[in-house]
């Protein structure tokens, strides 16, 4: 039996480690600003190094939490090591983050859908209301150039055509 109301707990699931994190970094910067009073030399310096990890695990944590969807999606998203994989009813797959050339977002059916397509032109259809959708952000953020508050803001208000979000740049080979 729960205390809380459900809509309250999911609520918690969801936003509660970004929260938690950030909670945790105020008070670091708080001891740190405490130790700067008391005359200290090195210890501010220990505990705001402490407070900016905290507060750049909170923005992870935030991001991850606003790529998370009520699950109203059929299928499975996992994501390990270099590899995202989704598994429907209906499709699935697999492809490696290392050979990924182009992300979009579309509409579909049932919400925004993610398109992964790698080098060999197989392309990854992923609802993005599927469960363990909020996984991809930690797969697809150290891609260089992929713009995280316009993939944000297109997963808030579906998109009504397909946007590129990410491409693989091209290298120049061509000599002077």
């Amino acid at each position: 039996m729960s205390f809380l109301r459900p809509e309250v707990a999911a609520g918690l699931r969801r936003w509660g480690e970004s929260g938690a994190l950030a909670v945790l970094a105020l008070g670091l910067a708080w001891a740190g600003w405490r130790a700067g009073l008391r005359g200290g030399a090195v210890m501010p310096f220990v505990w705001g190094a402490g407070a900016l990890l905290a507060a750049g695990l909170a923005l992870t944590a935030f991001r991850r939490a606003r790529l998370a969807r009520e699950v109203a999606a059929p299928g499975v998203v996992t994501v390990t090591e270099w590899r995202i994989g989704y598994m429907g009813p209906v499709t699935g797959g697999y492809v490696d983050l290392p050979s990924l050339r182009r992300i979009d977002l579309a509409p579909g059916p049932g919400g925004t859908v993610w398109h992964l397509l790698d080098d060999s032109g197989r392309a990854l259809s992923v609802p993005a209301a599927a469960a363990g959708a909020e996984a991809l952000y930690d797969a697809l953020a150290p891609l260089p150039g992929l713009d995280w508050p316009r993939a944000l803001a297109l997963l808030d208000t579906p998109p009504r055509r397909l946007v590129t979000l990410w491409e693989k740049p091209r290298l120049n080979l061509r000599r002077p």
